[in-house]
């Protein structure tokens, strides 16, 4: 298994999830490649209701884990530049090895500096007791699973009703389970656009969706009647 989002939106937070996720960051529930806790310690002290000594060791934690994400990345700048160069020249020069070399390398460089993210997100894990672990899941999943519809303007009475929709999904799953957290955020995002959003949101959704550059071999998602 891989891991779940802290959100950068905490976002993706990869999540987001508390178990480790391997869902790509398109799909939802996924984590983003930030550090564990992205500016949310204070989020974090007031759903989880967090003691004094335990607020203290995740701020150690994260501040500990953000200088060694920083120091990674300006250790790699130089390599990372020259890879994004070499590959797009393979693109532009359809050399399909160059190119899958350059990905290849491109991904070995992220998945070190994930691993980076992993060890502080363990950690930080590790200071929470279970009930606050479960918690946590569903804060970060309910976040990750919502934020495609982010800029549609949602109104309080639709953020309700998606809070109301997601409790009731999660109530029913074990989201210690990868393939139970992208279930619920499937369907959770399924009810958003049938039963949430207006016909203008949903279309604009929908432009968005359609907009976005697409793998080889994939196609858009299909409008929601």
């Amino acid at each position: 298994m891989k891991r779940f989002a802290f959100l950068a939106a905490f976002a993706a937070m990869a999540a987001i999830g508390l178990a480790q996720q391997s869902a790509p960051a398109s799909k939802p529930g996924a984590r983003s490649g930030k550090a564990p806790l992205s500016g949310q310690l204070d989020r974090m002290v007031k759903i989880l209701h967090l003691t004094t000594d335990q607020a203290q060791q995740v701020s150690q934690i994260d501040q500990a884990n953000r200088q060694a994400v920083d120091q990674f990345d300006a250790a790699n700048a130089a390599h990372l530049k020259e890879l994004r160069v070499m590959a797009e020249a393979a693109r532009n020069d359809k050399d399909a090895l160059a190119q899958k070399k350059a990905t290849a390398d491109l991904k070995a460089l992220a998945q070190q500096r994930m691993s980076l993210i992993d060890k502080g997100e363990q950690q930080i894990l590790g200071v929470l007791d279970n009930q606050q672990m479960a918690q946590w899941r569903q804060v970060l999943l309910l976040d990750t699973a919502t934020r495609r519809f982010e800029k549609l303007g949602l109104a309080e009475a639709q953020k309700a009703a998606i809070k109301k929709t997601f409790e009731a999904l999660a109530a029913e799953s074990d989201l210690s389970v990868e393939a139970n957290r992208l279930g619920v955020a499937k369907a959770l995002e399924d009810d958003i656009l049938k039963n949430v959003l207006t016909p203008e949101q949903r279309k604009q959704f929908e432009d968005s969706a359609a907009s976005r550059p697409k793998k080889p071999g994939t196609s858009a998602s299909a409008p929601v009647t």
